[in-house]
C-alpha cells in the first residue's frame, strides 16, 4: 500500500472539498502530487528518505519539520489534479459525466478558474517549503549533495504569469519570438 503525506483528515481539512467524496478518488492524485511536485522540489534521495521515515513513524526532527511544509503542498496539488475528473469517470464506454438529478455541472471556465486558484495557492506552499529548504539546507544532506541518478531537487521559482516585468530575466516564451 502507498504511504501519502497526506490522510484523509487532513486532506478534507484542507482543500474545500465534500466530506462524502470517496479517498478512492482521491488517492491516485496524492500519489501523483508525491510524485510530480514534491520529489521535483527535495530529489529522489531526499524524497526517498522522508517517505520511508513517515511510513515507518521515525522521522527525524528535521524531517518532521518539513514534512510540515510538504503535507499542504500534497493537499492542494492533489486537488488541483483532482479536479478535472471530479464530475467524470472512464468506463468502458469512454468518458462519461457524472450528474445528480438536483445537481447543476460546473461549466469549463468556472472549473479552469477553481483549478487556477488551486493551482496557486499550490504553488504558495511549494514556495515557502523550497525556501525552508534554502534556508535550512546545512540540516538536508541529501538536499545539497543530491544523488545525479534520481531526480535532482528542483529549486527554481518558476511563475506562469501573463504579465511582463521589465528588467526581469525571463520573458517567456514570447520573448523568443520577439527577439
Amino acid at each position: 500500500m502507498a504511504t501519502y503525506f497526506a490522510s484523509e483528515t487532513l486532506f478534507k481539512s484542507t482543500v474545500p472539498i465534500n466530506q462524502s467524496v470517496e479517498m478512492s478518488a482521491i488517492n491516485p492524485f496524492l500519489e501523483s502530487a508525491q510524485l510530480l511536485f514534491i520529489r521535483d522540489i527535495l530529489g529522489s534521495k531526499l524524497y526517498d528518505e522522508v517517505l520511508t521515515q513517515y511510513s515507518a513513524q521515525t522521522l527525524t526532527a528535521n524531517n518532521t519539520t518539513l514534512v510540515t511544509y510538504i503535507k499542504p503542498c500534497v493537499c492542494w496539488r492533489a486537488f488541483e489534479l483532482y479536479l478535472p475528473f471530479a464530475k467524470n469517470e472512464v468506463r468502458n464506454k469512454g468518458v462519461v459525466s457524472l450528474t445528480g438529478e438536483f445537481e447543476t455541472s460546473s461549466d469549463l471556465e468556472n472549473l479552469k478558474y477553481i483549478r487556477n486558484e488551486a493551482k496557486n495557492i499550490s504553488e504558495f506552499y511549494e514556495s515557502q517549503l523550497k525556501n525552508y529548504l534554502e534556508n535550512y539546507s546545512v540540516s538536508f544532506p541529501f538536499y545539497t549533495s543530491p544523488d545525479t541518478k534520481g531526480v535532482v531537487p528542483s529549486n527554481s521559482e518558476v511563475w506562469d504569469s501573463d504579465l511582463y516585468l521589465p528588467g526581469s530575466n525571463y520573458c517567456g516564451p514570447i520573448c523568443s519570438t520577439i527577439i
